[in-house]
C-alpha cells in the first residue's frame, strides 16, 4: 500500500470516528457507505473533513456551487495572514498560557498530561493515574482533556464528575469511565494532553444541547488600514451524545 493511500485511509477512519455516527443518524447511510463516498469525493479534491463540514453526505457537490474546500481555504488563509501573525505554534498548552499573559479570557489551563513530562501549573507532576486523581479531587466542577495539538474536536474528553471511592468518571455524554481506562488512553499519545477547566454555559445555550459547550463565533477580516470588520457570525450546536459542537463531530 502506498504512503499516500495509507494516509487517505487513516484520514477517512479518523473522520468516521468523529462524525460517522451523527451522519448515519441523519441520513441512514452506513459507515461503509460514507467511507466509499469519501473515497469517490477524494478524487475530486474533497477531503474527509470537507465531507462532514460541507455536509456532502447529504448531497453531491456541483462544479458551480462555490464550495470552498479545506485545501483552498488553507491556501487563502495563509495568503491573507502573514507568517508573523502566528505568534506561537499550534500547541494548546503554550497558546493558553500565552493568551493569559495578554489578558485574554480563556478557560483556565491546569496542566499538561504526559506519561513522562506531564506537569501542572504549580510545577507538580501530572503523569500518572494518582496525579490525575488528585487533580480531579480538587476540581469538583470537572475537567476537559484535549490532545495538545488536536483540532476539529477530535478525542476531546469532558469529565463532569468523579467518584473517588470507586475510581469512576462520569462524562458529559452520560457514559462512565474508569480512571485507569482514561489514563491508559492518555498514555497512548506521544505528544500529550492539555487539561483545562470545564466551562459551564448559559442555561439558554445548554437547553439547545447540554452535552457540549455551544459556541458563537465571529468571522472578521482586517482591511488595509488594520481595522477588523465582522463579516459573518455562526452559532455552533452539538448533536446527539457528542461532547463537542464541531461540524466535523456532527454539530
Amino acid at each position: 500500500m502506498s504512503r499516500r493511500l495509507s494516509r487517505s485511509l487513516e484520514q477517512i477512519r479518523t473522520a468516521l470516528e468523529a462524525a460517522g455516527e451523527a451522519a448515519r443518524e441523519r441520513t441512514g447511510k452506513s459507515r461503509a457507505r460514507q467511507a466509499f463516498e469519501m473515497m469517490v469525493l477524494r478524487a475530486r479534491g474533497y477531503s474527509p473533513d470537507d465531507y462532514y463540514t460541507l455536509r456532502l453526505y447529504e448531497r453531491q457537490p456541483r462544479s458551480d456551487d462555490g464550495l470552498l474546500r479545506r485545501r483552498e481555504f488553507s491556501r487563502l488563509r495563509y495568503r491573507l495572514n502573514p507568517k508573523h501573525a502566528e505568534v506561537v505554534p499550534f500547541n494548546k498548552w503554550v497558546s493558553s498560557l500565552y493568551l493569559e499573559t495578554l489578558g485574554v479570557r480563556v478557560p483556565a489551563c491546569h496542566g499538561m498530561y504526559h506519561r513522562k513530562r506531564g506537569i501542572l501549573r504549580n510545577g507538580q507532576r501530572l503523569s500518572s493515574a494518582a496525579d490525575v486523581a488528585l487533580l480531579l479531587a480538587r476540581m469538583p466542577g470537572g475537567l476537559v482533556i484535549k490532545p495538545i495539538d488536536g483540532s476539529h474536536g477530535r478525542d476531546v474528553i469532558v469529565i463532569v464528575a468523579y467518584d473517588a471511592a470507586h475510581g469512576r468518571l462520569q462524562r458529559a455524554d452520560g457514559s462512565e469511565l474508569a480512571l485507569d481506562q482514561l489514563v491508559a488512553k492518555l498514555d497512548e499519545s506521544a505528544e500529550g494532553w492539555v487539561v483545562q477547566e470545564r466551562i459551564v454555559q448559559h442555561p439558554n445555550l445548554a437547553a439547545l444541547h447540554p452535552q457540549s459547550v455551544n459556541t458563537a463565533r465571529l468571522v472578521t477580516l482586517c482591511s488595509d488600514d488594520g481595522v477588523p470588520a465582522v463579516i459573518a457570525g455562526v452559532l455552533r450546536i452539538g448533536t446527539g451524545d457528542s461532547e463537542v459542537d464541531n461540524t466535523t463531530g456532527g454539530g
